[in-house]
């Protein structure tokens, strides 16, 4: 059994970078809220500053709940532990995972990797940081039914045959140079 954590940087940036700016943030909606009684158009940004600070907040709670810090992972199953405030820890069997995206499977290999445990109906998320992410997910894609790695190489060469259709259309747009 192999275990994966996130490295320093990344762990304090998941974890602790959205107090510094709500901190920041909330220092300046104290000021737009009081300029607000000088000129009324101030509200505008008051509103703006809480969507922010609404919408900041949101994304690092649903984080909190979903990103395990430690991934212990064999052929058979994966350990999830060390989540944010939580001493809950989640054991998910390859075979019982019935539905994976985000990542590689949406486009987009920046954004993070949720499986779905759907006999125990839990949600795991992964980022790319992750130290050891591709071995990870090798793990990960080696041991899972064989149709839902099916549907999953179907996506894949499908936004492979989009980007190259839009590699063709772009390339037709650009005219020589002379």
């Amino acid at each position: 059994m192999t275990t994966h954590t996130y490295p320093f940087i990344a762990r304090l940036i998941y974890r602790w970078a959205n107090i510094p700016l709500t901190i920041i943030l909330g220092f300046y909606l104290i000021v737009y809220i009081l300029a607000t009684f000088y000129q009324w158009y101030y509200i505008i940004a008051v509103i703006f500053e809480l969507a922010i600070l609404y919408f900041l907040n949101r994304h690092y709670i649903r984080g909190y709940k979903l990103f395990p810090y430690k991934i212990s992972i064999d052929n058979e199953k994966m350990i999830c532990e060390d989540f944010f405030f939580s001493k809950k820890t989640h054991t998910i069997y390859h075979s019982d995972i019935t539905k994976i995206t985000g990542s590689i499977f949406s486009g987009n290999k920046a954004r993070p990797l949720y499986i779905y445990d759907g006999k125990n109906n839990i949600t795991i998320g992964l980022r790319v940081h992750l130290n050891g992410y591709n071995q990870v997910l090798t793990k990960i894609l080696s041991n899972v039914s064989k149709e839902l790695y099916d549907s999953l190489l179907e996506d894949v060469k499908a936004f492979n045959e989009d980007i190259a259709k839009l590699r063709d259309k772009r390339a037709k747009k650009k005219k020589p140079v002379k």
